[in-house]
């Protein structure tokens, strides 16, 4: 009985509710208690063929079983629907803007350089958001045996807490503003950038310059984080098309730049990873550029964050090319294989980078003709 009155009492009118109980003293006792239309039967005044069918039958529909049918009738019927202009049509009654007025010639590269070697570069190409990135002229190529692997590190441990922010609030504050916001690093740079709307731009510059300037460093966070790197090395040894990029650059390259980006798994120390920080993030080898906003405004927002950076040029990493041939046993099935080749100047060459791009786009962009 108690799911049935359950039910009935709470989800279904009482009015549709037939209550079967077996002695006449449980009846009377129910007709006193429910003055809600529910009807009580007794087992004596049905057969017991119709207990179940007048048990499960909806009752006799009255006046209100009407007005409530025709309300859910009304709730229901998909037969008329209203007529709905198609989305192809604009709405009537809602005045569009006005679409902006692009200039047909690219946005100007205007670029500054602060009292430190800071260089502030920007665009002010049209649209609502802005992007933002801070680069640093260091990697791997300026680690030792001492600090491998803190390059790896300190990408992964962008955004934490600072000496200024918790790593919650430091969240809350991106979350606030709707930042996109991202950090790699390389064997010669290091980037942090951010993406948000324009109005926005003071509080993200800000926030990178205190994720790159003040980065706090905690023990517990470092602890986590070559956690997740000692099971990114693991992959790694099971990816041959990861493994041989490592192995083509240790062969080909004697000093820094043979040097193993990803952490080999020894231990790094916090004071480690400080002193990488402040030996390497110093004013000319830091750039920051940005996409979408006035250049005066960017300008006078980076000037006095980033001018406490350190004057120092970046030293020279001692790298020759001497090639060779190096073989590496990878946890998989297949063969991966790489061939490089010398190019004067790197990255740092403008015209042999573009070309060697070009290139490399070309051998690449149909994998079923090589």
């Amino acid at each position: 009985f108690s799911p049935l009155f359950f039910l009935g009492t709470h989800f279904i009118r009482p009015e549709f509710v037939n209550v079967l109980l077996a002695s006449p003293d449980r009846v009377a006792m129910l007709r006193k208690t429910l003055g809600n239309g529910t009807r009580v039967l007794s087992r004596a005044a049905v057969n017991p063929l119709q207990q179940t069918a007048r048990g499960l039958a909806v009752p006799a529909i009255n006046r209100k079983t009407k007005n409530m049918f025709a309300e859910m009738k009304g709730m229901f019927d998909f037969s008329a629907p209203a007529k709905i202009p198609p989305m192809t049509e604009p709405m009537t009654g809602v005045n569009l803007p006005a679409e902006p007025v692009y200039s047909k010639t690219p946005p100007a590269t205007e670029i500054t350089t602060l009292a430190n070697g800071v260089r502030v570069a920007s665009e002010n190409t049209p649209g609502s958001s802005v992007t933002v990135g801070v680069y640093i002229d260091a990697g791997s190529v300026n680690e030792d045996a001492s600090n491998q692997g803190v390059s790896h590190l300190l990408e992964r441990m962008a955004f934490k807490a600072t000496l200024n922010r918790s790593h919650l609030r430091f969240t809350r504050e991106v979350e606030a503003i709707g930042a996109n916001l991202m950090a790699t690093a390389t064997r010669e740079q290091m980037s942090y950038t951010a993406d948000c709307i324009k109005t926005h731009l003071p509080a993200v510059v800000e926030l990178l310059a205190d994720t790159v300037i003040n980065p706090k460093l905690q023990e517990h966070e470092m602890t986590e984080e070559m956690g997740k790197m000692g099971g990114q090395l693991q992959a790694i040894m099971k990816n041959p098309g990861a493994l041989v990029l490592e192995v083509l650059h240790t062969a080909a390259f004697r000093g820094g730049l043979a040097n193993q980006f990803v952490w080999s798994g020894a231990p790094l120390s916090q004071q480690a990873a400080r002193d990488f920080v402040a030996t390497n993030i110093t004013g000319p080898r830091v750039v920051i550029a940005a996409s979408g906003c006035d250049h005066k405004d960017l300008l006078a927002i980076a000037e006095p964050l980033f001018s406490t950076l350190p004057k120092i040029a970046a030293p020279e990493v001692p790298t020759t090319y001497g090639g060779g041939d190096m073989r590496e046993f990878s946890m998989g099935s297949d063969v991966h294989v790489a061939l490089g080749f010398e190019m004067k100047g790197g990255w740092k060459n403008l015209k042999n980078a573009t070309t060697i791009s070009v290139l490399s786009t070309l051998m690449v962009s149909d994998q079923n003709h090589p």
